[in-house]
């Protein structure tokens, strides 16, 4: 059809009836999809939509936001047999119920006409008015999310920032809550600027300085351990630290880092396997602690052995699966070597993403661009250092490294699915055990 769709979609889901979110909508086909008969305009930007297949009413307010719904099929007085049309009058809301040969009416109860009357407060720019029957809405449903949506709004009309923010996050509204925090941004940026500014002359200052006499103090102590003769053999501790800061000649010059892993032996297992730990730690990190508007996670349920399992376990796999094929493949890498180097490969990753995390919570929505941009760098960056590394340790040239990474992946996919396949008869041999058991139990 012909014509411009001016239907805002700006809800936690499109105005499309039931979300099949649940697995029991998602699994059964004998469950019908929402099919909407009728729609009705009401005042204050409101509409309400007739769905035949479950007999529904579904009621939105004018950015897509749901409402409430009510209604159903069956024999009952508020439910009907075959729905076909919807009107209202007011606030009354009266439905054809084909089937039953008969007009149902439904009048608002307390809860609708409180919802009602916020909108149409706001509307009419009684901000306050509608933060307090917002509140009234909450004392009825403490997970209304809209009405913590609406007292964000009204807040935000009345310049209450820091609050609006508060009110958006409770309501999940990332959008309102990124324009609130841009402009509680702007407000502590003007009261703060003389502070802002001094503090960044200083550290202007601090760097001049310090670039002018680092050259002095690193001839002065040069002169000194020369005119002392002083030699030391690094400790164990001493090459530990030094694997690990070799890190950063590797992810610039991959060719000749990933060299010296293996044959100059720059790098250390325990450097290694730190870094792993530091990947898995920034992945946790970055579940926890980026800022709201770019992370769409329950943080009540975190499970940090789950998360830190989720980077631990494909590592090793990778390992182990790439040594496997390589050893069929004339590699020249030992495990510990690929080990070696994928994880010096992966410090791109924890060097972005942790300063990247913190920055998250200061940026806006429309500055999302320069955060996913520098998300996608990491990997990108810390996937090619893989692909030189793996290229480097077996002496592979591009072509040849490139089928065995992607054989590699091909191996962790197929190993996973044998570990679940074994899982799963394990646990079906469990509960035949223990059905048997509670058999013998039961006769004797």
């Amino acid at each position: 059809p012909s014509g411009t769709d001016v239907l805002r979609r700006n809800g936690f889901f499109e105005p499309i009836g039931d979300v099949s979110t649940a697995p029991e909508y998602r699994s059964s086909p004998e469950i019908p999809s929402t099919s909407f008969i009728d729609i009705v305009a009401r005042p204050d930007g409101l509409y309400s939509v007739l769905d035949r297949q479950r007999g529904r009413i579904f009621t939105y307010e004018s950015d897509g936001h749901l409402l409430y719904v009510f209604g159903g099929l069956g024999t009952t007085e508020a439910t009907f047999r075959v729905p076909v049309a919807l009107d209202v009058l007011d606030e009354t809301i009266l439905v054809v119920d084909r089937g039953a040969n008969r007009v149902v009416v439904f009048a608002p109860t307390e809860y609708a006409r409180l919802i009602h009357g916020a909108i149409r407060e706001y509307q009419g720019g009684n901000y306050q008015r509608s933060a307090e029957l917002w509140q009234e809405v909450l004392r009825r449903n403490l997970n209304y999310d809209l009405a913590y949506t609406g007292i964000g709004r009204a807040l935000l009309r009345q310049d209450q920032f820091a609050a609006a923010m508060a009110s958006f996050r409770l309501g999940s509204n990332r959008e309102q809550y990124s324009k609130a925090f841009g402009l509680y941004r702007r407000e502590v940026m003007a009261a703060n600027f003389g502070k802002v500014m001094a503090g960044l002359f200083a550290v202007t200052a601090a760097i001049l300085v310090w670039s002018r006499l680092k050259p002095r103090f690193a001839l002065a102590l040069t002169a000194k351990s020369e005119a002392a003769a002083v030699y030391q053999v690094p400790g164990r501790r001493a090459g530990y630290v030094n694997s690990l800061l070799y890190a950063k000649h590797v992810i610039f010059h991959p060719y000749d880092g990933f060299w010296d892993l293996k044959h100059e032996k720059r790098g250390s297992l325990s450097a290694a396997l730190t870094i792993v730990g530091l990947v898995a730690v920034t992945h946790v990190v970055i579940r926890q602690y980026t800022g709201f508007i770019f992370n769409p996670r329950d943080l009540s349920r975190l499970n940090v052995l789950v998360e830190l399992l989720s980077v631990l376990v494909p590592f090793f796999l990778w390992a182990v699966v790439n040594w496997a094929l390589t050893t069929l493949m004339d590699g020249k890498g030992t495990l510990r070597d690929i080990v070696i180097a994928t994880a010096y490969a992966l410090v791109p990753f924890v060097l972005i993403n942790l300063p990247l995390t913190w920055v998250s919570n200061y940026l806006t929505m429309e500055e999302g661009t320069f955060y996913h941009f520098f998300r996608i760098t990491a990997v990108l960056w810390s996937a090619y250092l893989v692909f030189i590394g793996m290229a480097v340790t077996h002496d592979y040239e591009k072509g040849k490294n490139f089928w065995t990474c992607v054989l590699t992946i091909v191996g962790i996919g197929v190993v996973l699915f044998i570990g679940l396949l074994f899982i799963h008869v394990i646990n079906v041999v469990i509960g035949f055990i223990s059905s048997v058991y509670a058999e013998l139990v039961l006769r004797l």
